[in-house]
């Protein structure tokens, strides 16, 4: 956990890290605090060339999360999402997924194929997207981190356990 004394950093956090379990709290202040949250996700979604990027995956408590639409779709811009609900989800469609926190790792993930979202954006104006596809997919998989779900809780217990023997094996790499 971070002291008040301790700048952010903008590191992603790797699984077993507690925080990406303890879901996100809501935002109701759309300070400078908040500001500098969501230039952080843009950095590091950017430096990642990543589709999306919650804030726990930096270590923030916040339900915030950004969707790189260039990442998606040709022309598309950054969009931040806060306190971000899905209202509605049908059809299903499985597809390979990664996760920033996950490093390496890609598995076959069932999702809705339709997707409604309602959010708040940076200045806490509510506003409500649908999607399909790719970006119905990311709304899922970000929501999620913002419960504390992750890609291994959707899958079987085989591939549970390959994963995390995976990121074991990634984490001793690092270690030493």
């Amino acid at each position: 956990m971070r002291r008040p004394w301790q700048k952010p950093t903008d590191s992603v956090r790797i699984y077993d890290d507690a925080v990406l379990r303890a879901p996100a709290r809501t935002v109701t202040d759309f300070g400078n605090e908040l500001q500098r949250l969501i230039e952080r996700l843009l950095r590091v979604q950017k430096r990642h060339h990543a589709v999306g990027v919650a804030a726990s995956q930096i270590g923030e408590p916040w339900d915030v999360f950004v969707i790189n639409g260039g990442e998606i779709r040709r022309g598309g811009k950054p969009e931040v999402y806060i306190n971000a609900r899905i209202v509605d989800e049908n059809g299903h469609a499985i597809d390979e997924e990664g996760c920033l926190s996950f490093p390496g790792v890609f598995v076959p993930i069932k999702r809705s194929s339709h997707v409604a979202l309602a959010a708040l954006d940076q200045d806490g104006n509510g506003f409500e997207r649908e999607a399909t596809g790719l970006l119905a997919r990311a709304y899922s998989h970000e929501t999620d981190h913002l419960q504390g779900r992750l890609i291994i809780d959707r899958i079987g217990p085989t591939a549970r356990e390959r994963v995390i023997a995976h990121m074991r094996k990634h984490a001793r790499k690092a270690v030493g």
